[in-house]
Formats: C-alpha cells, structure tokens, sequence
C-alpha cells in the first residue's frame, strides 16, 4: 500500500495525537499544526480608527516587538471584511470597553535568510506606509 502524503510540504509545529490514542470521527480534532512551506504572512490586527486608510498592496515595515534595530519589508494582502475584538484575540478588556480590530494579513517579502530568522508565533509589528 502507498503511504499517503500531506496536503503541503510543510513542518509540523504541534503533535496532538500520540501513538496508540484512539480516533473517532464522531468528533473532529486536530491531530497536527502544520506550517506550510511557502511565503510567511503576519497576520495583525488594524485598529478601528484606521479602517479605510489600509487597503491591499500598501507597503509595510515589519519590527520585532522588542526592537532589535532589523527591518522587514512587507506588502499588506488582505484586509479582513468583518471586525473582531481584542478581547476576543486573547486580550482582556473591560465589557464594552473593547477595541473593535480588524484582521490584516502581510506577506513579508524581506530576504529569505532575514524572513527564515524569525520565530512562528514571535510578536511582531507592522508600520504600514500611507
């Protein structure tokens, strides 16, 4: 019998099943984060106050949270249709003292070996260019 292969080429980051845990498909589970081999893509979120000033294909700089002096350069490739909140992305907030978010998506197009560097999950910050 052929073994079966992935949707992607990819890594995977987190294991969920183990060997000899039991299935079902009665209920849907994640087994494996997969991180696809491909262009990386921040995914940020926009502030309400600045909906209509971003809009896809803006050029964008990408800093680490903890400011190591390097740049990134990235280009904006989706802006979300529909708000979130930041307390709905893991951030408390008084009840009705939420920010209104917007999710965005940049594909970072630095160099391979600047992009490769940063770590999945490592917060990250996006200065979009008006």
């Amino acid at each position: 019998m052929p073994a079966s292969s992935a949707p992607v080429d990819g890594v995977i980051v987190r294991r969920s099943a183990r060997p000899g845990d039991g299935t079902s498909t009665s209920t849907v589970t994640e087994m494996f984060l997969l991180s696809p081999d491909g262009p990386r893509v921040l995914k940020a979120q926009l502030d309400e106050q600045f909906v209509g000033l971003v809009h896809p294909g803006q050029r964008a700089e990408i800093i680490r949270e903890r400011d190591d002096g390097s740049r990134i350069a990235g280009t904006v490739s989706r802006v979300a249709p529909v708000f979130g909140s930041l307390a709905a992305a893991g951030q408390s907030a008084a009840r009705g003292d939420e920010a209104r978010t917007l999710e965005i998506s940049v594909r970072l197009d630095g160099p391979r070996d600047q992009v490769d560097r940063l770590v999945l999950g490592q917060r990250l910050i996006a200065r979009i260019a008006r």
